[in-house]
């Protein structure tokens, strides 16, 4: 088969990257930088869960029904089986642009995950409709659970992060850092992109 034109004959299968002993990173071929913490209790973090690769967004010049996103599961099986994860906790929200957000309802729905975010992001998430001309918004509403303020510290099982108001590639994002395995860590969502050779 075509390739679609997305420079794949045959995707592959998505794998994590283990960035340290708590933190992965969902690799080179998704489509959105997103993040898993690993708790010592089984527990994971997300740090946005979009699409696994282009393809699977489905966005084309003759799609004229506004479906433009499939989301299909990707890494999850990859969580329990070699980090033996046991409970998807939670899932923090960089921004609103739904190639971050399009598999965040699949983790509330089948994994019991809840949702938090700063309330500048929480806002648009819960209420696309009502902010229908904010581009690249999953029309579907997100609940959030818990509204952060900028600036705002809070802890998920042994971690402490802070929240704050980051507007760059969207008036409606933040930065998340943390201190993971001894090293200072901030989620930067799409404001910060990194080359990879």
């Amino acid at each position: 088969g075509r390739d679609g034109g997305h420079g794949l004959d045959i995707l592959p299968d998505p794998k994590f990257i283990q960035v340290s002993r708590h933190l992965l990173w969902g690799g080179p071929h998704t489509v959105s930088n997103f993040y898993v913490v690993l708790s010592d209790t089984g527990k994971a973090c997300f740090v946005d869960y979009g699409h696994s690769f282009g393809a699977h967004m489905a966005v084309s010049q003759d799609r004229e029904d506004g479906d433009l996103m499939r989301f299909v599961v990707h890494h999850l099986e990859e969580l329990s089986e070699t980090y033996g994860v046991h409970d998807i906790d939670l899932v923090l929200v960089t921004h609103i642009h739904d190639d971050h957000t399009a598999g965040i309802p699949y983790l509330v729905r089948h994994e019991g995950a809840r949702v938090w975010a700063l309330d500048e992001v929480a806002q648009v998430l819960e209420d696309p409709a009502g902010w229908s001309s904010t581009p690249c918004t999953l029309p579907k509403p997100i609940p959030i659970e818990r509204k952060l303020a900028d600036g705002e510290r809070f802890q998920w099982e042994e971690f402490d992060f802070e929240v704050h108001h980051a507007p760059g590639q969207t008036e409606f994002h933040s930065v998340l850092a943390a201190v993971i395995d001894g090293r200072k860590v901030a989620f930067t969502g799409d404001n910060i992109f990194l080359e990879l050779a």
